[in-house]
């Protein structure tokens, strides 16, 4: 598979909270092995006034994405409120991809489905995907492909797993996740395609820093799930037990389940769906409220019931 990477001619994602005169400060790291504790350094950020970006699937009952629709068909609201948008219909935006996949606790059962989990990304994505990583965790991250130029260990790492220990750190794993976007180009789409179970297990980051740093950096999150057969950990909280489809859905993504390589395959390609059709709403808060606020989009005057994904929410300094 070639990787493009020429920049798109368009930045569309400077992250959720678009601001006026922003000198932002990148900085790359490349890894390969057991994560450290080590944090990048935070971008530095100047601004005189916000706009909120919120990316917006449309798409019908049978998954088809719906096209062509304009601002007036849209209504957005912050905390309730009705806000007046801006809506841009987004097209060739390249992605930039990085799978997560879960190799500890009840994974390996499921190994035997990821046998052409190369072939389904590169036919199913094409060439909308511009780079592509691979972070692999039980009970804490555990290696990563650091968006190499080449990619071929990285796909046989895809189809090759090797057994982790007992946990499922999937919170950690998206953290970290998180981290390696710092170096992607704005102008390319983050999405994290998640493998893993659907409760956390034994992570140390708490679900709702998570959210804050996966919706703060504009990344879309879709979560593929296989079936655990566990009993629900003793001490276990309910936003651990579902905390895969939480920050999925919480960021604009979505959840999917699969049972076997057929399934996946089919998640995979929704998606991919999903992933690269988009309409992207803007607009200025009319509350400056520090905190968060909930955000909901939806679509009027259509005759069909239609699927609408778009994050939950933002937080305000």
């Amino acid at each position: 598979m070639t990787f493009n990477r020429q920049f798109a001619p368009k930045a569309w994602r400077p992250g959720l909270i678009a601001r006026a005169g922003i000198v932002i400060v990148l900085f790359a790291i490349v890894a390969k092995g057991r994560i450290t504790s080590q944090q990048l350094p935070i971008p530095t950020y100047k601004s005189s006034s916000t706009l909120v970006n919120v990316p917006t699937t449309v798409s019908s009952q049978s998954g088809e994405a719906v096209k062509g629709l304009t601002s007036r068909q849209f209504r957005l609201t912050d905390n309730g409120v009705e806000q007046s948008l801006l809506v841009e219909e987004a097209k060739n935006v390249p992605l930039s991809l990085i799978v997560i996949m879960q190799v500890g606790g009840s994974a390996p059962a499921s190994f035997r489905d990821y046998a052409a989990l190369d072939v389904m990304l590169q036919t199913t994505f094409g060439n909308s995907i511009h780079q592509i990583a691979l972070v692999m965790f039980d009970s804490h991250p555990e290696q990563i492909w650091n968006f190499p130029l080449k990619t071929d260990f990285l796909y046989f790492g895809l189809t090759h797993p090797d057994p982790g220990d007992h946990g499922a750190a999937i919170l950690d794993a998206l953290d970290c996740g998180v981290d390696l976007f710092r170096q992607t180009p704005p102008s390319f789409r983050p999405v994290i395609v998640l493998l893993s179970q659907g409760e956390d297990q034994g992570s140390h980051a708490n679900l709702q820093k998570v959210l804050k740093r996966t919706i703060d950096s504009g990344v879309v999150v879709f979560s593929l799930t296989f079936p655990e057969k566990r009993m629900r950990a003793k001490g276990s909280s309910e936003e651990h037990e579902n905390a895969a489809e939480a920050v999925a859905k919480m960021s604009g993504g979505d959840n999917f389940s699969f049972t076997d390589s057929s399934d996946l395959a089919k998640a995979i390609s929704a998606a991919k769906t999903d992933a690269e059709n988009f309409y992207l709403l803007s607009f200025q808060p009319t509350s400056q409220e520090p905190g968060f606020h909930s955000i909901a989009a939806r679509v009027v005057n259509q005759r069909e019931s239609l699927r609408i994904l778009s994050r939950k929410g933002y937080w305000r300094p």
